[in-house]
């Protein structure tokens, strides 16, 4: 804005201010001279809005303040924007001189001055700071603003749905081991361990289809697959409906236990066993086969003392030791179509069992194999007990029991 004749003789800003009459002053000295500190009184400026003037070499720049303002199109785009406002205003170092306002948009006292954002304009070389403040009426937010807050959403919807599903998978896969292993063997295993857990008393289930080998020789294989995989459903059933654990199948054979991983008193155990075995009798008795032919199975029950272990790393697996475990297996081999044989072990536990009588039927002395003579005993029925008769047992001296607590 200063003439190029002008150019020639200006060194440095010395000072700026405005006179009574709204006109800024500025004073720029010659050049090799010092600073000059002199107030010159001029007139008001033309209609362009700033003269110079040259007094005994001092060039006086002079500025209709309002015109420049309005010039530059400052005040304007503050009126369009109802939530902005600024302010600019000079102090001059002293800390007791109060600043100056130069400019300020209407309204701009309803904003909160923490709403403020301060720009110094570091292009004078005087002592005074010039300093230029923009604020807005709710805090400033960019134009992106919205765009922003909307990513911020999708993005904690997509985090907490992606959170949310490991936690999902990660229960559906613990609760797909827990059906494979016990709780504590799965623990132990976890941190590196041996399961080997020992057990007093517990009793064993096996049971058997009667004819499988002509079956499936008869039959196609899914035909095979498919009957043994709906037979053994709804076998498994029942083991939850009466809190026994389930420990395999091998081909037509499915073996169970109880009292076994979760300790029990002995008699309950047994109790739970047997109350299992007549209800897989009644429900294989109502099984069909595709074309109509029913099905017949054999089972086997004793109780004693076995050893619980998973061996080996690949594809673990729950098993049980002893010969507990073997004399279960002959008493479902020598067992009879849709009976249920137990040992003397198992029936003197029956006999003490908590909640029902057992219509329990001697067989008598049979040949089992590398074992000799046993004798064995058919389970027939139940009676639940009356709560009176319940009472009356549990007064009994519990010392004859034979007990296994969960240590």
């Amino acid at each position: 804005m200063v003439p190029s004749k002008y150019r020639e003789h200006i060194s440095t800003v010395t000072s700026a201010y405005t006179n009574p009459r709204a006109a800024l002053v500025i004073l720029v000295g010659k050049k090799n001279h010092n600073e000059w500190l002199i107030y010159i009184p001029i007139d008001m400026p033309d209609s362009r809005g700033y003269a110079f003037k040259n007094h005994w070499g001092i060039l006086e720049v002079s500025l209709d303040w309002d015109k420049f303002l309005h010039g530059s199109g400052i005040l304007p785009f503050f009126e369009q924007r109802n939530d902005l406002g600024f302010v600019l205003k000079r102090e001059n170092g002293d800390e007791r001189s109060p600043a100056a306002y130069l400019a300020r948009s209407k309204g701009v006292d309803k904003i909160d001055p923490k709403c403020f954002t301060w720009v110094e304009l570091n292009y004078r070389d005087t002592e005074e700071r010039w300093t230029l403040g923009v604020g807005v009426a709710n805090g400033y937010r960019p134009p992106w603003f919205c765009l922003g807050i909307g990513m911020s959403i999708l993005i904690s919807l997509f985090v907490t749905s992606l959170f949310l599903f490991s936690l999902v998978t990660w229960q559906s896969h613990k609760d797909f081991l827990l059906e494979i292993l016990p709780a504590r063997a799965l623990h132990k295993l976890c941190h590196g361990e041996v399961y080997a857990e020992k057990f007093d008393i517990v009793t064993i289930f096996f049971l058997d289809i009667v004819g499988y080998t002509r079956m499936s020789s008869e039959m196609q294989p899914y035909q095979v697959m498919k009957m043994l995989n709906d037979y053994f459903i709804q076998v498994d059933r029942l083991t939850k409906k009466h809190q026994i654990y389930k420990v395999e199948t091998i081909g037509d054979a499915y073996m169970c236990v109880g009292g076994c991983p979760d300790r029990c008193m002995s008699p309950l155990g047994a109790q739970r066993v047997a109350l299992f075995a007549l209800d897989v009798i009644e429900m294989t008795s109502s099984f069909r086969l595709d074309d109509g032919s029913q099905l017949l199975i054999r089972c086997g029950i004793n109780s004693g003392r076995i050893m619980a272990g998973v061996v080996g790393e690949i594809r673990p697996h729950f098993s049980l030791f002893g010969d507990t475990v073997n004399i279960a297996s002959r008493m479902e081999s020598t067992s009879k179509s849709m009976k249920i044989q137990c040992s003397d072990a198992t029936y003197r536990l029956l006999r003490d069992a908590p909640d029902y009588d057992f219509n329990i039927i001697e067989r008598g002395s049979i040949t089992v194999k590398g074992l000799g003579e046993m004798n064995t005993w058919f389970v027939n029925g139940a009676t639940k007990r009356r709560t009176d008769d319940v009472i009356m047992d549990s007064e009994k001296d519990k010392s004859t029991q034979s007990c296994d607590y969960d240590r």
